[in-house]
């Protein structure tokens, strides 16, 4: 079916479901394979970052579940995750849209000549000090042209920058060979070639930006992605480091 090692080799087709990431874990007391993909063609109740609501119109575009069994991976580098699967994304989009500007958003989304385009939401099961299960949910926009007027000039799909509707079951196959690349890459332990690749195509990087912080717009320049995944700025001469709560990007 896929291009992959395991990656997909256990997929699981939904024509409507509430969220592919609940499915998933739903699934773990039957002892599923690593790399089971739960995809729907309709999810009405996606999840994004903060307990957001991602919008998806029915048959259009890409919602789905990646399980992962990630045991080698200490619960201190649990951000490595997020890191891995977005370098993937960025790889796999860049290559779908050749000469547009594909970036990665602290934390969760990707960026295609600044707007949105893709998201993603991780679930993890802890053991001790080690990830033992780790659920990857990602949405990509692939044929939806129209959005809701809310998020519409900020949001993109594949299908702004093509002539005709793309192949979703392509798409899907050229993404899993990338997420399961990457999250190879990260079993092997090259966590600085992960970083190296994520820092080069962040969102902002070394460059100067607006930020909301405690209400007031304050100007930063973005040094880089801890750990542990708090985003580190640098505030008049000052390093400071954010969770996702406590700041907000300011176009």
């Amino acid at each position: 079916m896929f291009d992959t090692l395991f990656t997909g080799k256990n997929f699981v087709e939904l024509a409507e479901t509430a969220s592919t990431n609940s499915d998933v874990m739903r699934m773990l007391a039957g002892n599923p394979p690593e790399g089971t993909v739960v995809s729907a063609t309709h999810q009405s109740q996606g999840r994004g970052q903060a307990g957001n609501y991602w919008e998806s119109r029915s048959g259009k575009n890409l919602t789905f579940s990646i399980l992962y069994y990630p045991t080698f991976l200490p619960v201190s580098d649990l951000f490595y995750l997020s890191k891995m699967v977005s370098v993937a994304l960025q790889r796999c989009i860049s290559t779908l849209l050749p000469g547009q500007i594909v970036r990665i958003k602290w934390p969760n989304d990707l960026l295609v000549n600044g707007q949105k385009i893709a998201g993603i939401l991780i679930e993890n099961q802890l053991e001790g000090q080690r990830v033992r299960v780790s659920v990857l949910g990602i949405g990509l926009n692939v044929n939806q042209r129209d959005f809701s007027p809310l998020i519409a000039a900020k949001t993109c799909s594949l299908r702004h920058f093509q002539d005709t509707d793309l192949d979703l079951r392509a798409v899907m196959a050229a993404l899993l060979q990338q997420v399961e690349r990457e999250y190879l890459r990260l079993k092997s332990g090259q966590f600085a070639a992960i970083d190296r690749d994520y820092l080069s195509k962040l969102y902002g990087y070394q460059e100067p930006l607006h930020f909301r912080i405690d209400g007031q717009t304050r100007s930063g320049i973005i040094i880089g992605v801890e750990k542990q995944g708090k985003l580190a700025v640098e505030l008049a001469g000052t390093l400071r480091h954010f969770d996702i709560r406590e700041i907000e990007f300011i176009r």
